[in-house]
Parts: structure tokens; C-alpha cells; sequence
């Protein structure tokens, strides 16, 4: 009996490695064939028959997150493009919100919407690993193309920190709301403070350095009490300078933390304030300007997932995302879309280094590729009959192409695969 069980052993052991995991994922191959949903990633294709299953998973959400594995994923850009075409044109979403700073967009916007070319706008108004990518430019002539029309396209920002237009402007702006609010604030002592803290912040290099304990102390503080001022006011403008105070604050904690205490990377409250905030200026954002309408947003895809914390994986331990805070408030009125490739090469505009996508024949993307998609559209939060197994530890690579293997319904609602990955290119246009 003890020969036999000897015996029996290294048999069902080698089963259980090589025969078994083979028919399994044969399986899984098979059922993606049947029901993951075929697309088309050129923007240019306006026949949206192949993105229905994307609508239906959608259904009455009123906020579609579009992410991207990391920000040098030409191939991306060029599918999110074409989705946001989609979604204004047949689901009826009027606003694109990007992972920029809310404030430089609403300045940048009215400009456009009034018959500016959309490209030097956007120059300073989002981060050019967007604004310089060619992969990007149907979407800006698209705008432009449906600015006069009954529903434009319109363009807002939900991120809290800076750009351009904050470093050139915002101070100045800034502080003309409050002299409007307070008369001869500008020269006073505290507006003097207040320009300092601005100028340290916005302008060179500096970020908050040189600024002594005190004068950054006096700084928060009195961001909190113009917020008060203006979150008392009655009309659309005060709102908006009360979120402003909001959102800068946060950025403003995160800036000196991480020059003075240099404990940024290792800190998940600090980690988390931004997201939280950019899902806080999100909110508002629908709640206020945007009341009634439906939102696409483009950013990471981190960003836009949800409880990370609790998928046993220590790098997310404690940590909170934008798609958290929405998630709350939400619920499924909104639909997260992770992207996912299987081989090419990512890297940054215009660099000649490059970093060679590969993954594993076992990941989605593995048995997506088996399956001869070219790309496709995988729903995770309801799939077809046969397609639990979605819902078990599956390895993908959605997050700045590390591997990783969890529960995915529980973090993201669907997956757009694009095959063949290729960088974004530096465009030449410069309208």
C-alpha cells in the first residue's frame, strides 16, 4: 500500500502542474473567444457597433473613469480618444476631466469654448505628457470641431497640483479675489505673508523652501479662513475660489512635507491627500458646475482603482485613492476602465530610451492574445455565464506594468486590452 501511494504521488503531482493549469487556461482561452467583445482603437472609426458591450457595462453611470497602465502608452491615448468620441457622441457624457490642475483648466476653458485654438491652451492648462503627445490630436481638433455645436465637449481639470498657468497667474488672481473681499488686503501685512508663501511655492525651483516654520503656519491658516469667507457667499464664484482654497491647501501639506521631512514616499496619509482631493475637486465638480451632467475622466489607472488597501499587497497597505473616495459616493453610478497590453515597448515622448513589454502567457493579457485578439473589451464587474473565474486572483498588469495578481472586480470594472503596445510620439502640430 505504501508502494502505491509512493508511487501515485509524483503522478498526480505532475498533473496538478502541467495537465491541469494547461486544460484550465484552454478553458479561460475559450470563454474570452465567446464573450470578450472585440474593438477598434482608431479614432477615426465612428461606427460604434464593436464598443456596445462597453455601453451596456457602462449602462446609467454618470462618471467613466479611463486609465492607462503609465503615462507612455501611445497606444492608449490613441483608444481613450476614440472611447471619449464614443461616450460623448452616443452615451451623452458632455465633460472630459483630466488628471490636471483643476484651477488652470477652468482658466483655459472659457478661452477655447470662445473660439481659441484648443492646442496652446492646452499647453498650459494639462501635463505634457498629454499635451505634446500626437496621439492626442483628433481629440483637440474634435473639440474644436464640436465647440459650436448644441453638446460641445467640455474640458476641466480635477487635479490639486500646478502648472503653467498656476505658476504664472493663480497668485495674481488669487490675490484680486481677495482684495475684492477685502479692501487694501493686498498691501497689508498679511497679504504681504500671503504673497510671500505664494511666490515661494509657484515661482523657480523653490516649493515652499526658505520659508520659515511660522510664516508657513500663518499660510494654512489663512487659506482656511479665505475658504470660510467665500464657502459664505451666495453665487457660483465664491463656490468656486472656496474649493480653490480647498485644493490648494492639500497641495500645499503635501509640497512642504515633502521638502522639509523628506518622509513623502514612506507616509500613506500623505500619499493618500492627493487622491483624496482630486476626488473631493471631482465631486464638487459634479455636484457644482457640472450638475446633471455625465463625466469621462482620464488619468492613471492607480488612481482610479479601488480598495487597494485591503488586497493583502503591503504597497497599498493603508492607502487611499481617488477611486476610493468616488467609489463612497458613487457607488455603481460610475465605471472604472483599467487598460492592459501584452508586448511592444513603452517610453517616455520624444526619448530614445524605450522599455520592452513582456508578459506571461498565464496573465489576462496572455490568454487575451491566445484567444487572437487584437483588442478587447473585457467586463469584470458582470461578466457572461462561465466567467467567475474573473473574479478570483488573476495576474494583469494595470499599474505601471507590475505584476500583479488579485481580485480585480473588487478594484476595477473593466479591462480595455490593446495587444501591441507603442510609445506616444512627439507631435509636430503646434496650433
Amino acid at each position: 500500500m505504501l508502494r502505491t501511494a509512493n508511487t501515485l504521488l509524483p503522478l498526480l503531482l505532475a498533473l496538478w502542474i502541467n495537465v491541469l493549469p494547461a486544460q484550465n487556461r484552454r478553458e479561460k482561452v475559450a470563454w474570452l473567444r465567446e464573450n470578450a467583445a472585440a474593438v477598434r482603437i482608431d479614432p477615426d472609426n465612428e461606427d460604434y457597433q464593436d464598443l456596445e458591450a462597453l455601453g451596456v457595462a457602462i449602462g446609467e453611470a454618470r462618471v467613466v473613469l479611463l486609465g492607462e497602465q503609465s503615462h507612455q502608452d501611445g497606444s492608449t491615448f490613441t483608444a481613450k480618444v476614440r472611447l471619449i468620441k464614443y461616450l460623448h457622441q452616443e452615451l451623452g457624457f458632455d465633460v472630459l476631466a483630466f488628471e490636471s490642475p483643476m484651477w488652470d483648466l477652468n482658466r483655459a476653458w472659457p478661452e477655447v469654448a470662445a473660439g481659441q485654438p484648443c492646442l496652446p491652451a492646452m499647453d498650459s492648462a494639462i501635463f505634457n505628457i498629454w499635451s505634446y503627445a500626437a496621439e492626442l490630436q483628433p481629440l483637440w481638433r474634435y473639440v474644436e470641431a464640436q465647440r459650436a455645436q448644441m453638446r460641445p465637449l467640455e474640458l476641466a481639470g480635477f487635479d490639486c497640483q500646478a502648472h503653467f498657468l498656476t505658476l504664472n497667474h493663480f497668485a495674481a488672481d488669487f490675490l484680486d479675489q481677495c482684495e475684492r473681499q477685502q479692501s487694501g488686503y493686498r498691501n497689508s501685512t498679511a497679504g504681504q505673508r500671503t504673497q510671500l508663501a505664494l511666490d515661494s511655492l509657484f515661482q523657480g525651483k523653490m516649493r515652499g523652501r526658505g520659508l520659515s516654520a511660522e510664516n508657513r503656519a500663518f499660510f494654512l491658516a489663512e487659506l482656511a479662513r479665505w475658504e470660510k469667507v467665500w464657502a459664505a457667499g451666495d453665487n457660483p464664484e465664491a463656490a468656486w475660489w472656496a474649493q480653490q482654497m480647498r485644493s490648494l491647501g492639500q497641495n500645499t501639506r503635501n509640497t512642504w512635507e515633502y521638502n522639509y521631512q523628506r518622509s513623502f514616499a514612506n507616509s500613506d496619509s500623505v500619499r493618500s491627500r492627493r487622491d483624496r482631493q482630486m476626488g473631493e475637486n471631482l465631486l464638487w465638480l459634479l455636484n457644482g458646475p457640472y450638475r446633471g451632467k455625465k463625466i469621462i475622466l482620464w488619468g492613471a489607472s492607480l488612481h482610479f482603482a479601488r480598495n487597494l488597501a485591503t488586497s493583502g499587497r503591503s504597497m497599498y497597505k493603508g492607502l487611499t485613492l481617488m477611486g476610493d473616495v468616488l467609489w463612497e459616493a458613487l457607488g455603481e453610478k460610475m465605471y472604472s476602465l483599467g487598460f492592459i497590453a501584452y508586448q511592444g515597448e513603452v517610453g517616455q515622448i520624444g526619448a530614445e530610451e524605450r522599455w520592452e513589454i513582456d508578459l506571461k502567457r498565464k496573465s489576462l493579457s496572455g490568454l487575451l492574445t491566445e484567444a487572437e485578439f487584437a483588442a478587447a473589451f473585457v467586463d469584470l464587474r458582470q461578466p457572461a455565464p462561465g466567467g467567475e473565474w474573473l473574479g478570483q486572483r488573476t495576474l494583469m498588469r494595470p499599474f505601471g506594468y507590475g505584476d500583479h495578481r488579485m481580485h480585480w472586480p473588487r478594484h476595477l470594472d473593466g479591462m480595455l486590452f490593446i495587444r501591441d503596445m507603442e510609445p506616444p510620439q512627439r507631435r509636430t502640430e503646434n496650433r
